[in-house]
């Protein structure tokens, strides 16, 4: 939901905002790595479907490009790639 008209500045209060699941059933388990993450993409079934391993916003932009996943849910992989990354062995997925 788009707050306003984009053309024009608007500074939008936000509070707690509820998770909204995507229709793909996809999801990400994190491995971080060293100087690298790897995720491996799972289907609802809890069935492999692609692993990525790379730098994490270079992953995170082929995941969004390979799967039809919601830009909320996009957006959370692409957080928890990079604090996977910064983290290291003590990253822990949310």
């Amino acid at each position: 939901m788009v707050h306003g008209d984009l053309n024009k500045w608007t500074l939008v209060s936000v509070d707690f905002t509820n998770w909204l699941p995507d229709d793909t059933g996809m999801y990400a388990v994190i491995h971080p790595e060293i100087d690298q993450v790897r995720v491996d993409m799972l289907d609802a079934k809890d069935i492999p479907v692609r692993s990525y391993q790379g730098q994490a916003r270079d992953v995170y932009k082929q995941i969004a490009r390979d799967f039809p996943l919601s830009r909320e849910h996009a957006a959370y992989i692409g957080f928890e790639l990079a604090r996977a990354e910064l983290l290291g062995a003590e990253y822990h997925q949310d």
